[in-house]
């Protein structure tokens, strides 16, 4: 399945593009690589759903997941289950027709999307991880919220900051200064495993050529 149109502004957004249709072309330098490169050539796996219902477990437990369809998933390939808060990665140890045996651990109902492992699945698991910094899931506070109602020194003589644990000193940032630096990591790789540059980096200096007109 190609990233979504949703997905693609995104990573527009994540890495300081111009949320405009390529229509804006004439108008103002606007990048079509992500919708006539990026989005129908990124390397994706083979990619179905499974109603499989999985339950909760301490540990990773074998589990026999039937797959509307079975091509393209064979032993020994990494597979992404399910979406944001229940997705995890696994490995498939064995399959038989259009049932595969994972080892998983968190719970999974309903029709739920399988997918092998591929540029598309790294790409979703990078944006992932960048909307927990910025939004949180299931309703959970984002970390950046969380650590914004807490900022402020808690002791004057060592400068220690709420969340911390350590003396500035000792642990060189901030909380806040940490989850910034832990966000421009993952739009740095979301940058990297696009081939694109960031026009948002604190480096970044102006166009690119790589747009596509």
């Amino acid at each position: 399945m190609a990233l979504l149109t949703s997905e693609i502004t995104r990573i527009k957004a994540e890495l300081g593009y111009p949320l405009l249709s390529i229509n804006a072309e004439p108008m103002i330098g606007i990048h079509a690589v992500f919708e006539q490169v990026i989005q129908p050539y990124t390397l994706s796996g083979a990619s179905t759903t499974s109603s499989t219902t999985v339950e909760a477990a301490s540990t990773p437990t074998p589990v026999s997941l039937v797959l509307t369809a079975g091509a393209g998933f064979v032993p020994g390939s990494v597979v992404v289950v399910d979406v944001d808060s229940r997705q995890e990665r696994a490995t498939i140890q064995s399959s038989v027709g259009s049932s595969v045996t994972v080892q998983l651990s968190l719970p999974h109902t309903g029709t739920f999307p399988v997918t092998v492992e591929g540029g598309e699945s790294i790409i979703r698991e990078i944006l992932l991880e960048l909307r927990k910094l910025a939004q949180g899931m299931n309703g959970a506070e984002s970390a950046m919220a969380s650590l914004q109602s807490r900022l402020g020194l808690k002791k004057m003589d060592e400068i220690e900051f709420f969340g911390g644990g350590s003396t500035l000193a000792a642990q060189g940032l901030d909380p806040m200064s940490q989850t910034l630096q832990l966000r421009e990591y993952w739009r740095d790789e979301l940058a990297r495993c696009l081939g694109i540059p960031r026009l948002n980096s604190k480096s970044a200096s102006g166009g690119s050529e790589i747009s596509v007109y």
